[in-house]
């Protein structure tokens, strides 16, 4: 196997600058002016745009999408599932919708350019009354906010406020608002709770899993409904790239079973640099083992391009460590490629190792079962849709031991077609799930 590679140099640099406590500071102070702001606004707020704005919802809507990434709008390709299953879903209702999504640089504009919808670069703003002036200007009959993993303030406090004031002034102006695919983890930024418990009762949050509804509803008072991911609603491209279709089709022919297989730097965003090379040289030398001893064929997956989080931090380190040994067993697609496409790539798999929630959405809902590798505990919540057992949701440091890692790897494969069973079983009512989403986009009349 090959020696490791460096991790981003941006990865050490942040944890210091988190030890240092100016981070902190930083944070709260942000916070502290966002919510005095959010505060003034809605006293200035009257009840007469109010009835002029929702006067205008029955013809056809002007309707802006808040994303969770505006810097970089689809580099996750599970932010770009979620909005391309909100953009087709719109366009299948209305028939001639007004429709932007917010963003805050020339690589989002040109990532809504390829969804095919206008960009409003509204969301440059540090402060809230810049933003929400913005906002205002393009006078939306619908403001819908895309929750993702970040609106519960476990990244950053002032960016999931800023976020969930947005929506609420938006509801105050007279839109119709809401917050969809939203997971909600175990450790919320508790100053949030003062926050969510005063947006207004017309804004709902539609959790993207039961256990996150739990946890929100525990924490907040926040009118809340549970629901499954929107990307469980994406269809899933007609084609996939010629190279990777052939050499899984190399593979089937010769009666092995292909694994995909996600890794990525934030399940080890708080944990130290030797967990992290321990997990990566796990992960290698199991890989190499289900080759050599269950004929496996491995596909290494990228599925999120995002600066030092991107997936390829890991999965080069995974390739470079067995791509000698394994030659023509190993596949690594390490480009970019449209989420439909990678959702139908999953398809043509036995199976799916992921450490990215989005990409075992789309495994999932193809039926092809998930080995999860969890964080900011994201995945619980999904596997409970399927009814997965929780033995096949590791820790990193469940990953970082390669015999109990191998031995649970094993027991996943031997278990595949059962999961897969249970998988289909559950796939319609989860799409139901899904649905409920919309119940903003439905007539108010």
């Amino acid at each position: 196997m090959g020696s490791l590679l460096p991790l981003p140099i941006a990865q050490p640099a942040r944890r210091i600058w988190r030890a240092s406590g100016l981070r902190d500071l930083r944070l709260r102070s942000h916070y502290r002016q966002t919510r005095l702001d959010w505060q003034g606004i809605r006293r200035t707020l009257d009840g007469e745009t109010v009835q002029e704005h929702r006067s205008l919802s029955a013809g056809n809507p002007r309707i802006l999408i808040i994303p969770p990434d505006p810097l970089l709008l689809t580099a996750s390709k599970g932010d770009e599932a979620m909005l391309g299953s909100l953009i087709a879903e719109i366009r299948s209702r209305y028939s001639d919708p007004t429709l932007h999504v917010g963003t805050c640089s020339d690589v989002a504009d040109q990532a809504a350019g390829r969804l095919d919808v206008e960009p409003a670069r509204i969301l440059e703003a540090h402060r809230l009354h810049a933003l929400f002036a913005e906002i205002s200007r393009l006078r939306p009959t619908h403001v819908i906010t895309l929750g993702a993993d970040v609106l519960d303030g476990s990244y950053d406090p002032n960016f999931s406020l800023r976020h969930i004031a947005l929506t609420d002034l938006a509801s105050r102006s007279g839109a119709r608002a809401a917050v969809m695919g939203f997971s909600f983890s175990g450790k919320p930024f508790p100053a949030l709770r003062q926050a969510l418990d005063t947006v207004s009762k017309d804004v709902t949050f539609y959790l993207r899993d039961g256990l996150s509804y739990e946890r929100f509803t525990q924490f907040s008072s926040a009118k809340a409904e549970p629901t499954a991911d929107l990307a469980f609603l994406m269809p899933p491209a007609d084609r996939i790239p010629e190279d990777v279709e052939q050499w899984i089709v190399q593979g089937r022919e010769a009666g092995r079973k292909t694994i995909g297989v996600n890794f990525h730097p934030l399940l080890f965003s708080h944990q130290s640099r030797v967990t992290a090379d321990a997990a990566i040289h796990s992960l290698a030398t199991v890989l190499a083992k289900l080759v050599r001893e269950q004929r496996a064929r491995i596909l290494l997956l990228c599925h999120d391009f995002r600066g030092t989080s991107a997936d390829r931090w890991c999965l080069d380190r995974v390739f470079d460590m067995i791509r000698d040994e394994l030659g023509q067993s190993v596949y690594y697609l390490s480009r970019e490629l449209p989420a439909p496409q990678l959702k139908a790539i999953v398809g043509h798999l036995d199976a799916v190792f992921s450490g990215r929630m989005h990409l075992a959405i789309a495994s999932l809902g193809m039926g092809v079962p998930v080995l999860g590798f969890k964080y900011k505990d994201k995945f619980e919540g999904l596997f409970r849709h399927f009814s997965i057992p929780s033995k096949f949701l590791m820790s990193n440091t469940a990953v970082a031991d390669s015999e109990a890692f191998y031995n649970i790897a094993s027991e996943f494969l031997e278990n595949c077609e059962n999961l897969s069973r249970s998988v289909g079983n559950s796939r319609p009512s989860v799409l139901d799930l899904a649905r409920r989403n919309f119940k903003i986009l439905e007539s108010s009349d």
